[in-house]
């Protein structure tokens, strides 16, 4: 958590210094996508360490770290934070069902306080991309993430019933699919048609 603070904290001034908006350029150390996805098992290990503790600095940080995976724009570490989170919820709700509640409530109030203030349209644009995942209606904006993804997974799937034992081998989705891009951006697909069962 520590580590994560700096690196959090050596990010703002990096950006801020730079005067880089949006997703461009880099998070200091990484990409949007790496920070996004660190800021994520960190807000979910400050989670975890308030309700193992019930320090409530931990719920601060919680918050903190939550707001920096909404600051990198990137979908996946902000679905799985909330996935995970709300598991937690119901985990750590058998044993104390009001602090399981009370800790996500409030960085979700925080949190929507603070984006409603600081943030612009253009940084939820991003976001609405679940939404229109979800209902099936795709838009056209979406097809350098969403769209592109889910034909790189049915790609993989296909993939995998020509080969389901042993896969296409090491290297394969490259060769049969798409030598641009490589891998389909998804690790279990990538194994599933690369190795089989």
């Amino acid at each position: 958590i520590n580590v994560a603070a700096l690196i959090l904290v050596a990010t703002v001034f990096y950006r801020y210094s730079l005067n880089l908006n949006g997703r461009e350029g880099r998070f200091f150390l990484n990409g949007p996508i790496v920070f996004g996805w660190l800021m994520g098992f960190v807000f979910l290990m400050s989670l975890l360490f308030f309700y193992k503790s019930e320090e409530k600095k931990f719920v601060f940080l919680s918050i903190v770290f939550l707001f920096a995976v909404f600051w990198s724009q990137s979908k996946g570490p902000l679905v799985a934070s909330i996935i995970t989170s709300t598991l937690f919820i119901v985990y750590f709700g058998k044993r104390s069902p009001v602090k399981a509640i009370a800790a996500p409530f409030f960085i979700i109030i925080a949190l929507y306080g603070i984006a409603y203030h600081f943030a612009s349209e253009d940084f939820f644009e991003r976001f609405y991309a679940i939404q229109r995942l979800l209902n099936n209606e795709v838009a056209e904006v979406d097809a350098g993430s969403v769209t592109i993804r889910s034909d790189m997974w049915g790609d993989s799937i296909n993939l995998w019933t020509e080969f389901p034992l042993f896969g296409s081998g090491l290297g394969g989705w490259a060769t049969y699919i798409d030598d641009y891009l490589k891998y389909p951006h998804n690790f279990l697909l990538e194994s599933l048609s690369e190795t089989g069962l």
